[in-house]
């Protein structure tokens, strides 16, 4: 585990001034992330390739059929604002000078 001494080293190297409270402080926290980290590393792994589950992405039928659409023409497709041309209806923004 972690001592006050490695904490004194990690201190140095981050320039903090610590007092004897905060070092007992991240002792103890510090000691807990490594003790988790431990746990984690002596967690088993699936690394044989036997035991991986083998997908091939070429059988899958979910895909849907690649076809062409224009960005303008997914805009108008999904708005029931157009004219008569097929263009988008918006508000006017500017108002008509006299």
């Amino acid at each position: 585990m972690i001592e006050e001494k490695d904490i004194d080293r990690l201190a140095l190297l981050a320039r903090l001034k610590l007092d004897a409270a905060e070092k007992a402080v991240l002792t103890k926290d510090i000691g807990s992330i490594l003790g988790y980290v431990d746990q984690l590393a002596a967690a088993p792994l699936a690394t044989d390739l036997a035991t991986a589950p083998a997908i091939d992405p070429l059988t899958l039928n979910n895909l849907r059929a690649d076809e062409p659409v224009s960005v303008a023409e997914e805009g108008l497709l999904q708005t029931k604002a157009t004219d008569k041309a097929g263009y988008l209806k918006v508000k006017a923004i500017f108002a008509e000078r006299s």
